[in-house]
C-alpha cells in the first residue's frame, strides 16, 4: 500500500499514477472534505480528507498495518501523520 499525499496536485497526481501502473493499492490525501469527488477513482483506491478529526485512523482502517510507502510534498506538516500510519520497520 502507498500512501500519497496531495493527489490533487502535481507531484501527488503523478505519485499516484505511477503506483497504481505498477500494481499498488493507493491511499491518497486531499486538504479538504469537499475536495474527496474530485479524487480519480481509476488510480485511487481510497481518499481521505486532512480535515477529518481522525485522518490517521481513516488511513489505518484502510491499511491497519500501515502503508508501506508515502509520497510526502509536505513534509512537516505531515511528519506526525506519517509516523501514525507507516508500517514497522518501512
Amino acid at each position: 500500500m502507498v500512501l500519497v499525499h496531495g493527489v490533487l496536485g502535481g507531484v501527488g497526481s503523478l505519485a499516484a499514477q505511477l503506483a497504481h501502473w505498477a500494481g499498488a493499492t493507493v491511499i491518497a490525501t486531499v486538504r479538504r472534505t469537499a475536495d474527496l469527488d474530485r479524487v480519480d477513482p481509476a488510480v485511487v483506491a481510497h481518499a481521505v480528507a486532512l480535515d477529518t478529526g481522525a485522518p490517521a485512523a481513516a488511513i489505518r482502517s484502510y491499511a491497519p498495518r500501515g502503508v508501506d510507502r508515502i509520497i510526502e510534498v509536505a513534509l512537516s506538516d505531515n511528519a506526525d501523520l506519517d509516523n501514525a500510519v507507516a508500517a514497522n520497520n518501512r
